[in-house]
């Protein structure tokens, strides 16, 4: 087999196929496959620009402080990796990050064209009526990376809270209905986004052993899962 790199979007494959050990090779057959952003499904070139581009904030951005001030983020987490994806350079809906290697490869080849790079760690809440001092909250995908280094907007769960918490299915669960330890725990918190820790190992309601945390957003008077 003879692997060809053809120059554009496609990945040529060149090999002599045969499905019976005794029978003479085949004649050649080639394998055009399509990647990146340049691959249509006719097979076409898109033109130049079509994906937003990649945009690093500034350490100093006013979301930036504003987001590091509320969660209380430790000094040492890596404000300058993050980025957003719009022409505007402004985080609109969702705000980014990669490592610091990946950052420089991007500012290094400002014209490469990628898909995807990087995770999504915060996201705006659409609830400007909340009066919430940070309309940030932390995105799922992004949790595991940033609970670390949160020092404020975290409380603590065991999984028979968690349980009363979703298993009503209530969109908008009130604080009020919440079981006391949690409850009180929330009650302290303003409104906006924070996280709930919660700590199986001593649950017999599971086998689950290794802890872990969920993304919310509190409003005035409910709470809200918010992967």
């Amino acid at each position: 087999m003879s692997i060809q790199m053809v120059k554009g979007t496609s990945l040529s494959l060149l090999t002599n196929l045969s499905l019976d050990p005794e029978e003479p090779p085949t004649k050649k057959i080639k394998v055009d496959i399509k990647f990146g952003v340049n691959a249509t499904k006719d097979g076409r070139s898109d033109k130049m620009g079509q994906e937003e581009p990649f945009v690093y904030l500034p350490e100093d951005h006013p979301d930036i402080v504003n987001i590091r001030k509320f969660f209380n983020l430790s000094p040492t987490f890596p404000t300058t990796d993050l980025f957003v994806r719009n022409a505007t350079g402004e985080p609109l809906r969702a705000i980014y990050i990669t490592s610091s290697l990946v950052k420089e490869v991007l500012e290094r080849n400002p014209t490469i064209r990628l898909l995807n790079a990087g995770i999504r760690l915060f996201q705006r809440q659409p609830d400007p009526k909340s009066g919430a001092e940070c309309l940030w909250r932390v995105h799922a995908d992004g949790l595991s990376l940033i609970d670390a280094f949160m020092r404020d907007r975290v409380v603590t769960a065991n999984v028979d809270e968690i349980w009363e918490l979703l298993r009503t299915g209530a969109q908008f669960p009130l604080v009020r209905d919440l079981k006391p330890g949690l409850r009180e725990q929330v009650a302290r918190l303003k409104t906006g986004g924070f996280i709930i820790r919660v700590d199986p190992s001593k649950s017999e309601r599971t086998d689950m052993k290794i802890p872990f945390s969920m993304p919310m957003w509190k409003s005035p008077a409910s709470v809200k899962y918010a992967p």
